[in-house]
């Protein structure tokens, strides 16, 4: 039942991640350029998340290495070796094989690596949340635009603009 509840938590807030933005993109932008903006959102979200991800891992590592004395002192030389800088991620499951005390130790020191990355998280919610307040509002179209894509449409819209160009030089026509 807690790995349910676990996953409706982190599901509502990937769901808030990725839907909501996109929508916002794709309602401030021409149709045209729809398909432009939402493959440039995906590749930025992407990249950001790898980049976040490694960025991450690395802190978390050094954290564990900084810990070492503590985990050689309550664990011993091989055990704590597995704790250890890059170990210290793919091992987090054997932790439930150690014993109550060496438990503590090694969930405290994976709280210590954690905390300072939870908080840069946290303030980066934060600034992402005013940010949101940015973003105007507009009411979407529930009527459908076929937009012409490829080389056939960007000679109509070519066209389109040619022809404002030859009404603006042409002027105000006299009515006599």
């Amino acid at each position: 039942m807690k790995i349910i509840i676990y996953q409706i938590i982190s599901g509502f807030g990937v769901g808030l991640i990725f839907q909501p933005p996109l929508i916002a993109l794709q309602s401030n932008v021409s149709p045209q350029d729809n398909a432009a903006a939402t493959s440039s959102f995906g590749l930025v979200r992407n990249v950001a998340s790898a980049i976040g991800v490694v960025i991450g891992s690395v802190a978390v590592a050094k954290k564990m290495d900084a810990q070492q004395d503590m985990l050689i002192n309550a664990l011993g030389a091989s055990t704590a070796n597995l704790y250890s800088g890059s170990n210290a991620l793919a091992n987090v499951l054997p932790i439930n094989k150690l014993n109550g005390r060496q438990q503590a130790v090694v969930r405290k020191a994976f709280w210590i690596s954690i905390r300072n990355i939870w908080i840069v998280a946290v303030c980066f919610s934060a600034v992402g949340l005013l940010v949101c307040l940015l973003i105007r509002r507009k009411t979407l179209d529930k009527t459908h635009v076929e937009v012409k894509t490829g080389v056939a449409g960007e000679e109509e819209r070519r066209r389109i603009v040619m022809e404002h160009r030859g009404r603006d030089r042409q002027g105000p026509r006299n009515q006599t």
